[in-house]
């Protein structure tokens, strides 16, 4: 049986003159991509990269552990 996949991409609509004065690296958001295969996570990665500052996860648990070692802004 084949299976099936799924991703959700979410990226800002626009930015307000509050949330700008809060970005900490300007020019570049981040982005975290949380995906357990390494290959649709490195496409996604590859995709993002040249507009965000993009860093990754294997799984859910790897992703607490990146967002507790550099909280969103």
């Amino acid at each position: 049986s084949a299976a099936l996949t799924g991703f959700a991409l979410w990226l800002p609509h626009g930015t307000s003159a509050a949330a700008a004065s809060r970005v900490v690296r300007p020019g570049r958001g981040r982005v975290l991509v949380v995906e357990d295969d390494p290959s649709v996570r490195g496409l996604m990665v590859a995709l993002l990269q040249d507009q965000y500052e993009v860093r990754e996860a294997e799984d859910g648990e790897a992703a607490l552990k990146e967002l507790l070692r550099d909280p969103p802004d």
